[in-house]
């Protein structure tokens, strides 16, 4: 309950900042992730994955889907509702002429958005509640497969057990190679070599948690 009170405050707080100067503030300064205030938001993610490990603890694997899918759809419709707002509002005063329901939605989760862009739409560069609803609802609904995969099927493959063993030191890492390979990558690069370069990057990246999980070796909190 604390932790649900706490996320659910921050949410608050940061539209109301995001309203009142924040918004038109991140879009200006060309922020990523938030921004200063982001933490606000992107406690939504790290709140609902604790509340999906207890989750799974209390009541098993198996226990655990029907809560977490229902969890998941939630998060994700919350998330595409608020998204709405901005058609919403845009078209209130023009419930004649606004054509079908289609114009009073967003567009689909995924795609970029089709009007204007205010603290309603889901953006990752300042961190929208909405992109975090929805963003968390949708790594919820790939946990969930996952669990259904793994622990109740039993089905494991090594190449993704290898990275999610060592998942931290794996995001550490793939920065570094990132850096490494990313000048031989130019942005005007064709496909065929950025495929090249991606395959590079993973294999590396693979070699070396390879080598640290054969030795042992995990970097966890």
């Amino acid at each position: 309950a604390v932790r649900i009170v706490f996320v659910s405050g921050t949410a608050v707080a940061h539209m109301i900042f995001s309203h009142v100067f924040y918004f038109d503030w991140a879009r200006a300064t060309g922020v990523i992730d938030g921004g200063p205030l982001g933490f606000m938001t992107w406690s939504i993610p790290v709140i609902v994955g604790s509340l999906a490990y207890d989750c799974v603890i209390g009541r098993g694997a198996a226990g655990a889907i029907r809560k977490l899918t229902v969890w998941s759809i939630g998060l994700m419709v919350f998330g595409y509702a608020i998204s709405c707002l901005t058609a919403i509002l845009s078209h209130a005063n023009q419930l004649e002429t606004a054509g079908t329901i289609w114009a009073w939605l967003a567009r689909p989760p995924l795609l970029p958005p089709a009007g204007p862009i205010d603290m309603w739409t889901m953006s990752q560069q300042t961190g929208s509640v909405s992109y975090q609803l929805f963003g968390a609802g949708f790594s919820l609904a790939v946990y969930v497969l996952f669990v259904w995969l793994s622990d109740v099927r039993g089905l494991e493959w090594g190449l993704l057990r290898t990275l999610g063993q060592n998942a931290l030191a794996a995001y550490i890492i793939h920065g570094l190679v990132i850096d490494c390979i990313h000048p031989f990558v130019p942005k005007d690069s064709p496909l065929w070599y950025i495929a090249i370069g991606f395959g590079v990057f993973f294999a590396i990246t693979w070699w070396i948690l390879k080598y640290l999980e054969k030795r042992g070796y995990y970097l966890r909190l």
